[in-house]
């Protein structure tokens, strides 16, 4: 089978959807509309390249070709998310030939590195030239298909319970004026936690272009908002993205457990077989076990990097160390902390 690889452009956008939406293994960051979102967020340049058989679309592999001043280029397949990076093709030999297609324009680039992320391992990268890169994470993946409150540990069971019992009313939104209110909510949480987050245009940018696939709930209780979590789903697989349930107010009525319980049943119902609870570094426990709770069973991110001129932080990095950084992060003003975690957020990605 003759194979022949090259970049689409936005008159290609129709074909790679409908092959796009016939991969069992395309998840929403696959998506001609996250890419969308990452442009018009950060300005990175988003390639996607595709393997042709004839006028057949017979793989894709996309990645983000990420500039910023001073630090250099970076491609990463996919950034802003930890589960799926690798190419969807027919084979390996094609998913190769589309890697290699990436390698080769990162090196007339002059990119550092190019790091793939994925939540399985790739043998297939090896033969490429990357090597496994150690990631400090993991990432935690709740089943679906018979969901009940019983699969839980009996915290959770008990704390769902108890904020039905406090009154804890959690409700879905598509308001823009919601969005806000959960994005300072988010906002305060990340300052807390001494995290640089996505700034405003983020979620403005998901808000426009993902509207479908976004879920937003809000925990209130007495009339006030206590809580949120923001969710992206679609058939296959549900992601949670940010949340902001660990104020004093939040935490007195278990505003987390029913944000989360909510999430997951509407997720059900909807028919994704799971959630995929993001990503918890490693040196967490207490976290990862909060995830696993709800049924779920953590596994490694795995991260493979081509050095072409440097080879990348580790990526759990991010979420140990940097002390002093972090101190100074939690006393500043939330309009600082929305524009520096902009900056800071387009260049890890």
């Amino acid at each position: 089978m003759s194979i022949a690889v090259a970049l689409v452009d936005d008159s290609h956008r129709q074909a790679l959807t409908r092959f796009l939406d016939a991969q069992p293994d395309a998840t929403l960051f696959h998506s001609a509309a996250w890419s969308d979102v990452v442009r018009a967020t950060y300005g990175h340049d988003v390639r996607h390249w595709v393997a042709r058989s004839g006028d057949e679309i017979v793989g894709s592999f996309s990645a983000t070709v990420m500039r910023v001043p001073g630090l250099g280029c970076k491609y990463i397949a996919s950034p802003y998310q930890m589960y799926s990076g690798l190419p969807l093709a027919d084979d390996d030999s094609i998913a190769s030939a589309l890697v290699t297609a990436c390698a080769e324009s990162a090196r007339k680039d002059g990119a550092q590195y190019v790091e793939v992320r994925h939540f399985e391992d790739a043998p297939l990268l090896a033969s490429a030239g990357f090597v496994a890169a150690p990631s400090g994470l993991v990432t935690t993946t709740i089943p679906l298909s018979s969901l009940a409150l019983s699969q839980a540990e009996h915290g959770h069971r008990q704390r769902v319970r108890k904020a039905e019992k406090l009154g804890v009313d959690v409700f879905r939104s598509e308001s823009l004026d919601d969005l806000r209110v959960f994005r300072r909510m988010y906002l305060a949480t990340g300052r807390a936690m001494g995290a640089p987050q996505a700034g405003w245009r983020y979620f403005a940018e998901t808000f426009d272009r993902m509207r479908d696939r976004m879920r937003l709930y809000l925990a209130r209780r007495e009339g006030q908002i206590v809580g949120g979590f923001l969710v992206l789903a679609d058939r296959r697989l549900a992601f949670a993205r940010c949340s902001a349930h660990s104020s004093r107010e939040s935490l007195a009525v278990n505003a987390g457990h029913a944000l989360w319980w909510r999430a997951l049943q509407d997720a059900a119902a909807d028919g994704c077989p799971a959630f995929n609870c993001g990503v918890s570094s490693a040196g967490d426990p207490g976290l990862i076990k909060w995830k696993e709770g709800w049924g779920g069973t953590s596994k490694p991110v795995h991260v493979f990097v081509l050095p072409l001129r440097s080879s990348p932080p580790e990526a759990g990095g991010y979420f140990e160390g940097y002390g002093l950084a972090k101190a100074v992060w939690k006393k500043l003003p939330l309009r600082v902390v929305d524009l520096v975690g902009h900056q800071v957020t387009r260049w890890i990605g």
